[in-house]
């Protein structure tokens, strides 16, 4: 079902934020193009600017010009500040405009009292970001109007019974859950001295631990004497071993002048033998003279 659209409320635009700024906008839309200035503008805190009526005297169509830079003081957020440029249009029942919204899933953001009492503007996007306001239309002007000109404080509208309801069931829930969640917490507050008990534990655990193991780590030392006995055992081994040996040199050492005596002998023997060769070999020549006296026989 169609939202009730019963008109154009304004057209909203956007200027820098500055004094000097706000007064050269108001040359164009004023002195230049000759509409008239809407004096019945609430103050919005922290937005400067000003609004255009079309026709002179007639507030029902207007020209909201917003200064402001980036995201306004008023903003949610840089996507839903009411300051960025766009159009809004009266509609016969707010909450049904809601709930068309919501039935097709189109997300939008409220805001309440930003312009006076009972003002609550709902904004949403085509799709094409382009913003669209949507405000009830005759009920929420008179009365915004006339919290402009009393100075009263803009309140939000009062809630329905259904959020009053939901207002008034939040603090039982967050008792609940503070109760329920107490107990937790004392539990977990009783487990500490246990913790700590097992910790307070722990350096008497290690105590006895090193009171027993001391023992046998001094019996070790204990071991060291036969080490010694052992390392006291390799001389005397070394000893036997020397003497052990020593005869043997000895006797090597004792058998070298026999050989050297036997080799001594040799020279004498040969000179033995030479000797006594000699003569042999020197009788053969004596017999030469019997051979030649043959021959002179001959």
């Amino acid at each position: 079902m169609a939202i009730k659209v019963t008109g154009l409320m304004h057209a909203g635009v956007r200027i820098a934020p500055k004094e000097n700024d706000v007064g050269q906008a108001l040359e164009i839309w004023q002195d230049l193009l000759g509409l008239e200035v809407d004096k019945e503008r609430p103050h919005i805190a922290g937005i400067p600017g000003f609004w255009i009526n079309l026709s002179k005297g007639d507030r029902s169509q207007q020209i909201h010009v917003f200064g402001a830079k980036g995201k306004s003081p008023r903003a949610m957020s840089k996507r839903k500040d009411p300051t960025r440029p766009h159009v809004a249009l009266t509609v016969e029942d707010i909450d049904e405009a809601r709930r068309e919204l919501e039935s097709r899933d189109i997300k939008y953001w409220v805001f309440e009292g930003l312009v006076g009492r009972n003002s609550d503007q709902v904004f949403f996007e085509d799709g094409f970001g382009n913003m669209i306001e949507l405000q009830q239309q005759p009920a929420s002007r008179p009365v915004a109007l006339a919290a402009a000109r009393t100075g009263a404080k803009t309140r939000r509208a009062p809630a329905k019974p259904k959020a009053r309801a939901k207002s008034a069931a939040k603090p039982a829930a967050r008792g609940k859950a503070t109760a329920s969640a107490k107990p937790k917490a004392r539990t977990k507050a009783a487990a500490k001295p246990k913790a700590r008990a097992k910790a307070a534990a722990k350096p008497a655990a290690r105590a006895k631990a090193a009171a027993t193991a001391k023992p046998k780590s001094r019996a070790k030392p204990a071991a060291k004497p036969k080490a010694r006995a052992k390392a006291a055992a390799k001389p005397a081994a070394r000893r036997k071993a020397a003497t052990a040996a020593k005869p043997k040199t000895r006797a090597k050492a004792a058998a070298k002048p026999k050989a050297r005596a036997k080799a001594a002998a040799k020279p004498a023997a040969r000179g033995k033998s030479a000797a006594a060769a000699k003569p042999k070999a020197r009788a053969k020549p004596a017999a030469k003279p019997r051979a030649r006296a043959k021959t002179a026989r001959k």
